[in-house]
């Protein structure tokens, strides 16, 4: 009995364990070429969301055309390339080691960067997560700190319009930051709430939509209103996020849409002030779906 009881403990332990990490998977980049090309993949295609399970490695030089959310991993070994005319998210889950070359259009961080090469964004960057970097990272417009950290031994981080520093975000000492080529101390975020102080991108995919809103001067909200149309007249509330303090970046994602076009409404609301946000309209895949 003492026997079949233990066999029976060790069986169950080993379907535990196999059930939790059977959803896990590593994807690997094998050869040259585009990231939606299946051909360049060993273990076949992870999407465009890196699950927080999951583990891309980029060992291969790859073009991006299409935005990328991490949630998981994704390691770019040394000698090898990403190259995107697109933004890459980094979610608070997600982690982005980079020993080769990254160049994207837009980099945003929530979670965890790694830089250990080189690291350019055409446009700006946004951290509220942590960003450590050991070698050079540089903007072609602005390096928004909200709330995060930068971090490195010896590494330089180079903006070519501003960098701004929200007063509850640190800069290591060890860091070198530069602006227009020379060196500056980074500007801190002004008090004033206006519709200029948010952005709204928007990630879509089949059937999909994620909204990414932007507090880019980390104002103090009382509350975010998210409303939804999908004939551009009538409009249902499908969101509320409230007191949302110091955060530089809320998501929100609206699933099982089955229309083509989406129109978003956004209203902000800080210290008895509300705020509109100018619309955003969304353009889907076209599928049979959407159809009906």
């Amino acid at each position: 009995m003492k026997n079949s009881t233990l066999n029976l403990l060790a069986t169950t332990l080993v379907a535990v364990l196999v059930s939790s990490t059977s959803f896990a998977n590593t994807y690997t980049i094998v050869n040259n070429g585009k990231w939606s090309d299946a051909t360049i993949w060993e273990n076949g295609v992870p999407g465009n969301e890196i699950q927080s399970t999951d583990v891309v490695i980029v060992k291969n030089h790859v073009v991006v055309s299409s935005d990328i959310s991490i949630l998981g991993t994704m390691i770019i070994e040394k000698g090898n390339t990403l190259v995107s005319n697109k933004s890459i998210a980094v979610g608070k889950s997600g982690r982005l080691v980079n020993n080769g070359s990254v160049n994207v259009k837009r980099l945003m961080n929530e979670g965890e960067i790694q830089n250990n090469s080189s690291l350019e964004s055409m446009m700006e960057i946004q951290n509220s997560g942590n960003f450590n970097n050991n070698v050079n990272v540089l903007s072609g417009t602005n390096i928004l700190n909200y709330g995060g950290s930068l971090n490195g031994e010896h590494g330089t981080f180079f903006a070519n319009q501003s960098v701004i520093n929200s007063p509850n975000a640190t800069i290591a000492k060890t860091l070198k930051v530069f602006v227009g080529g020379e060196t500056e101390q980074p500007q801190t975020a002004s008090n004033a709430t206006s519709s200029t102080d948010f952005s709204i991108e928007t990630f879509s995919r089949e059937n999909a939509v994620t909204l990414s809103i932007n507090n880019n001067n980390l104002r103090t909200l009382d509350n975010v209103i998210i409303t939804r149309s999908f004939d551009g007249n009538t409009y249902e509330q499908v969101a509320s996020i409230p007191n949302s303090i110091n955060q530089s970046v809320m998501l929100y994602s609206d699933k099982n849409i089955n229309h083509s076009t989406v129109y978003y409404k956004v209203q902000v609301e800080s210290n008895g002030s509300v705020v509109e946000l100018p619309l955003t309209t969304v353009g889907l895949p076209y599928t049979q779906q959407s159809q009906r």
